[in-house]
């Protein structure tokens, strides 16, 4: 659930975003980017914002352009993520 939609705001194609950057942070880091004992500590880390992606040197490296992708649609603020899939 994008921070909007937890927060009882509005929702549109840059929340449907958000929820693919959540996908993409959990196959590319094989965790979740917003973890908590319970729901609202979850909802409370996902108003903080998303983490960025560390990639440790066992790993093959990301390239910088999937790493921006995950980092723009896991944006706090809708009006900094892409405004659609196209962009």
């Amino acid at each position: 659930m994008a921070p909007e939609q937890a927060a009882g705001g509005a929702v549109d194609a840059r929340s449907d975003l958000f929820a693919v950057g959540v996908m993409l942070f959990e196959m590319i880091t094989g965790r979740r980017p917003h973890e908590g004992d319970s729901l609202k500590a979850v909802v409370m880390a996902k108003l903080k914002g998303a983490p960025r992606i560390n990639m440790n040197a066992s790993r093959e490296l990301l390239p910088q352009e999937l790493s921006d992708v995950v980092d723009s649609c896991l944006k706090l603020q809708p009006d900094q993520r892409p405004t659609d899939a196209d962009e």
